[in-house]
């Protein structure tokens, strides 16, 4: 591969790509971070329904086109996975480096 790029993308299998970098992120980001939200997501980090702000550790919600509607055959189990506002999904406990909570 003589002119290709190294990209970061960050998914799981209820939310498919939920970051990812650019060609055009300069190097430390794509080497750094996961990137942007994909278009059409929303990420924030957030205790239950409140979100949080820089440096608060929480959950990682995400909401948009790419999650999935739900467990197969198991409403319980989406029912606890789901937050009561439009869908967000809670994913992993995670801290918050940033100012801005959404992307």
């Amino acid at each position: 591969m003589t002119s290709g790029q190294a990209l970061q993308l960050w998914g799981m299998s209820e939310v498919q790509a939920g970051t990812y970098t650019r060609p055009e992120d300069p190097i430390a980001v794509r080497s750094r971070t996961a990137g942007r939200a994909s278009p059409g997501t929303e990420l924030r980090i957030a205790d239950g329904m409140t979100p949080l702000g820089a440096g608060e550790e929480g959950e990682l919600q995400v909401r948009g086109v790419s999650v999935f509607e739900g467990y197969l055959d198991n409403p319980d189990a989406t029912a606890a996975a789901f937050t009561a506002t439009a869908g967000f999904a809670p994913a992993i406990s995670v801290a918050s480096t940033k100012t801005a909570i959404w992307n």
